[in-house]
């Protein structure tokens, strides 16, 4: 004989829950609540290893050098603070890039080339023996007006060595630039 109680077949071969007790009401609704307890524990727990999955994916999976992007940022802060808002970034690429260990420490060396336009005419600052080696500049002191020797057009020659640039301007540049590996990420050297 095969009847139905709960849900269930309460056929002779399964007249016994699943605690080894036979079927009735009250078995059958503690029965019910353990199901949907063990159903509730169950999503929780597929949620909470779902989330552990993600964490230690998304931490696994850091990046393991800078970005270009994190390039172009270095060179942005570097323009900004040097020029004294008289070059604006056009282009930014990084061309390579190398993975370095220098006693314990985790250095990244990323090669680049920039194209940059000066927003005002000026003089653009060179560094050792006339290198272009960053993105100073330099208001140009004015001429004497009798044409003569100028002490100040010579002291600001001596300090701020540079070649003359106009408004519009573009020049490239290559250069490279370290980071250094910390623990909060990388960091420029």
């Amino acid at each position: 004989m095969t009847s139905q109680m709960c849900g269930r077949d309460l056929s002779p071969s399964s007249l016994y829950c699943a605690i080894g007790e036979e079927h009735t009401p009250a078995n059958c609704s503690q029965e019910r609540k353990g199901n949907v307890m063990t159903s509730f524990f169950a999503k929780w727990l597929a949620i909470l290893g779902l989330s552990f999955v993600v964490v230690v994916v998304q931490g696994g999976c850091s990046r393991s050098v800078p970005s270009e992007r994190d390039g172009e940022r270095v060179i942005r802060d570097r323009i900004l603070r040097q020029s004294e808002g008289r070059i604006r970034l056009l282009n930014f690429k990084k061309t390579n890039g190398q993975d370095r260990n220098f006693l314990g420490v985790q250095l990244y060396s990323m090669e680049y080339e920039v194209e940059f336009e000066f927003t005002e005419s000026c003089k653009w600052v060179t560094g050792f023996a006339g290198e272009q080696t960053g993105y100073r500049t330099a208001r140009p002191v004015a001429d004497h007006p009798t044409g003569g020797w100028d002490w100040d057009k010579w002291n600001d020659d001596m300090q701020n060595p540079g070649d003359p640039v106009q408004k519009g301007q573009r020049k490239r540049l290559r250069g490279e630039m370290v980071f250094q590996k910390t623990e909060r990420g990388w960091k420029p050297a």
